[in-house]
């Protein structure tokens, strides 16, 4: 939706500067509503410590590999969890 709100504005500010627009429509409701901010990375070294804390029981086997795997991998959460 908001990709096709910005082709709107993009379109309308053409026919603007070309004067040829319909009025003074600029595909309504401004910009894109504000979403969360981004998640902070992790700081130098926030990876293996958290690696570290997983210890030898099967589901944090699991887990640790499931992090490693997306650390090293450079994966989304989502895409990881799709491996699994």
């Amino acid at each position: 939706m908001a990709r096709a709100r910005a082709a709107l504005r993009v379109f309308f500010r053409y026919l603007r500067q070309e004067g040829n627009h319909p009025g003074e429509s600029d595909g309504g409701g401004g910009g894109p509503p504000g979403g969360r901010p981004l998640p902070k990375a992790l700081p130098r070294g926030g990876d293996q410590k958290l690696l570290r804390s997983a210890d030898s029981a099967p589901p944090r086997l699991r887990d640790a590999a499931m992090m490693r795997c997306s650390t090293r991998a450079g994966l989304r959460v989502s895409e990881l969890v799709g491996f699994a």
